[in-house]
């Protein structure tokens, strides 16, 4: 089985397209993989550091620091319950 010239033309031309698209779907995620890197090494410095922050910190600054950490926090009965942000969970 043979294929003429413009047959082979028009398969190397979708092929080359679909190079380029796996080539750029690569690249993005390469480039959200560097991204997601960067946020969980600031996420990691902050938590190392967290102790320090909150202890140097105005009340205002403790609050907002306590509201991000726990957005569910309340008060039951004398006991102070609270539920971790879910992107805390895993740690």
């Amino acid at each position: 089985m043979s294929i003429s010239k413009e047959e082979y033309d028009e398969m190397m031309t979708e092929l080359q397209a679909d190079r380029q698209n796996v080539e750029t779907r690569l690249q993005n995620l390469s480039s959200a993989d560097d991204h997601f890197n960067k946020i969980i090494s600031t996420i990691f410095a902050l938590a190392s550091r967290a102790h320090d922050l909150f202890k140097s910190s105005e009340l205002e600054e403790k609050r907002r620091i306590i509201t991000i950490l726990f957005p569910n926090l309340e008060m039951n009965a004398e006991k102070l319950v609270f539920t971790p942000h879910r992107l805390l969970i895993c740690f």
